[in-house]
């Protein structure tokens, strides 16, 4: 991503512009070289425009639209993790999302499984409940299998660690 007279562009390896956005390069507080995720993989490069952030192809098209609220990048499953109005969610290569909304943090098991943690389940400090606390149990498409599933904090360092990490990282 180089930015022409004001505009993004994307130019190829010899330096010619293949790519022309007509996005103003408008430096946000995440930045346009955020890790790469300006950069095209798989066919795609989020960018941001009016509304928030998107994804472009490499005609230039618009696939996804404007709308989140940080950049983001797909993953080797063709998931990226966005947010949305300050809910976390994943979306897939087409733009839809996942999971139900009102999650702070969501999160993958080893056995596919996703753990999602909603804003209630948060205390003011930003940190699960006290002793016992609650999440919800999502399959891999978004279905809620179930909810409020209690958990002794003490006992689930991952779950701790996943609502502190994602608060570390955004905030």
């Amino acid at each position: 991503m180089v930015v022409i007279d004001g505009k993004v562009c994307y130019i190829n390896k010899t330096g010619n512009v293949v790519i022309s956005t007509g996005l103003n390069y408008d430096y946000d507080e995440y930045g346009w070289a955020n890790s790469g995720e300006t950069e095209f993989k798989n066919g795609m490069a989020c960018v941001y425009g009016p509304g928030g952030w998107g994804s472009i192809n490499t005609a230039g098209k618009v696939v996804i639209p404007f709308q989140f609220d940080k950049p983001y990048f797909f993953n080797e499953k063709g998931l990226a993790q966005v947010f949305l109005n300050g809910d976390m969610n994943y979306i897939d290569t087409k733009g839809k999302l996942i999971f139900p909304t009102g999650y702070s943090s969501i999160g993958e098991n080893k056995d596919g499984t996703w753990t999602g943690i909603r804003h209630d389940q948060l205390s003011h400090a930003g940190f699960l409940h006290s002793e016992y606390s609650s999440y919800d149990l999502l399959d891999a498409k978004g279905n809620i299998i179930k909810t409020n599933v209690k958990t002794s904090a003490g006992k689930n360092y991952d779950i701790i660690a996943l609502a502190q990490a994602t608060l570390d990282q955004y905030g």
